[in-house]
């Protein structure tokens, strides 16, 4: 059932994805198994993945902070010990920007089977957006396990591999905001802002919109608002500006990139925004604050 790269005859789903999209400079770094409706890598660097749209779904499990990836061509920067979980029908790509050590699964699973192990657990269960969110030690562990079952191949391997595979989703559905209850009156208000909030300090440098953040929590734009700078008293946008400019501070503070690319990545539209912006919050234009660095 399951396959090593080079092993065996049958060319099941994934392997056609791998022959055909996959650089070979990308399967070199990576060991990976696969099944028509599974299959698993473990890559020790970061790889360069060609934009493609996903037919099925993709769930990472990063241990350490990846490079940036596209999605619907967006980029998105994410923290390490990160569980991403991407839906079918999402264009994907990423380009390795220098970072490489790295020791991450990926597991794509054919969307029929994935929605099987789904309905298994709860009819109303669905992931139709994409997800992230820290990761516990038990996930990791469930993917290595899989993995080893997979890799080793001791008698009855294949069955405990498919067992694995669904105490893995049931940990995974656990782990992600699909398991958490909705609260009630003030403490759902909380709530809505506590997810806002979270969602920001993910996305502060993509095109973050007031329409974005209403979609992802399902509010409209005036209660948002509303409850947003009741709990925090600021609004949305002065809130992601704050995000932005923080997170350029610590740039400029190490002084690892050029204030171009610092704009860049925090979201600013150009070098002129990002100087206009922090010189209106902190009195000085970027250049100036890294100029008078000791």
């Amino acid at each position: 059932m399951f396959q090593g790269i080079g092993v065996g005859d049958k060319m099941p789903k994934f392997s056609q994805f791998v022959k055909m999209e996959l650089p070979s400079q990308t399967i070199e770094k990576v060991t990976m198994h696969y099944s028509q409706d599974l299959m698993i890598i473990r890559a020790s660097e970061f790889v360069v993945i060609p934009e493609h749209y996903n037919e099925d779904y993709h769930i990472c499990l990063i241990p350490l902070m990846p490079p940036p990836l596209t999605i619907n061509r967006r980029d998105y920067s994410f923290t390490r010990k990160t569980a991403i979980v991407l839906p079918p029908d999402v264009l994907l790509s990423c380009k390795n920007q220098g970072t490489t050590q790295a020791d991450y699964f990926q597991l794509t699973l054919a969307k029929e089977r994935f929605n099987e192990i789904l309905n298994s657990i709860s009819p109303q269960a669905r992931i139709d957006k994409s997800l992230n969110f820290p990761y516990s030690p038990a996930l990791f562990s469930y993917a290595q396990s899989i993995f080893a079952e997979l890799e080793l191949k001791y008698p009855g391997y294949e069955l405990m591999a498919q067992s694995k595979l669904t105490e893995f989703i049931i940990q995974l559905i656990r782990e992600s905001h699909l398991n958490r209850q909705p609260e009630k009156s003030m403490g759902q208000n909380y709530n809505y802002v506590e997810q806002a909030k979270e969602y920001i300090h993910h996305y502060y440098n993509a095109d973050i919109t007031l329409d974005d953040l209403c979609k992802e929590l399902a509010l409209s734009r005036y209660h948002f608002i509303r409850i947003f700078k009741a709990q925090t008293g600021t609004t949305p946008h002065a809130y992601l500006l704050d995000v932005r400019l923080q997170k350029a501070l610590q740039h400029l503070d190490n002084n690892d990139y050029s204030l171009d690319e610092i704009a860049t990545r925090c979201g600013f539209v150009n070098r002129t925004h990002f100087a206009q912006c922090f010189k209106r919050k902190y009195g000085v234009t970027p250049l100036q604050y890294r100029n008078a660095k000791p």
